[in-house]
């Protein structure tokens, strides 16, 4: 029983996170009609960075935020391309939520049930040599 709680134990640590974000505070509405418009805030940056690029000080190092972050939204934004030739935004939209909804966290899940097995393959060879 202990070993099999602490299989499950980081998919209820994250269902918990889960609920306690989504009773935080006022959500943001599930459909959005329109891209959110704001005005430019020179102190953080807002939604009208993420409509029309950032002019920013990076807080990340350069390494970061000028190749893996730029090359990633480059990337987001080809991929919206394929999907939908003739509207940008409806593909650079699909594009993320097929990698952030769908790749990315099947691919976690995958690398969570390898590592599980592996941990129980591990215990048979270490049970197998103690006989």
């Amino acid at each position: 029983m202990k070993r099999g709680f602490a299989v499950y134990l980081p998919l209820l640590l994250t269902a918990l996170v889960f609920v306690a974000v989504l009773r935080s505070g006022v959500p943001a509405p599930l459909w959005r009609s329109a891209r959110p418009i704001e005005a430019y805030s020179e102190a953080r940056c807002n939604w009208s960075c993420h409509n029309h690029g950032c002019d920013h000080a990076s807080r990340l190092p350069t390494v970061l935020s000028e190749n893996v972050f730029d090359r990633a939204v480059l990337a987001l934004h080809a991929m919206g391309d394929v999907i939908s030739p003739r509207d940008h935004f409806a593909g650079y939209r699909a594009a993320n939520l097929v990698v952030f909804c769908i790749v990315w966290p099947a691919g976690m899940l995958a690398l969570y049930v390898i590592a599980i097995r592996q941990q129980r393959a591990l215990r048979r060879l270490r049970e197998g040599a103690r006989t």
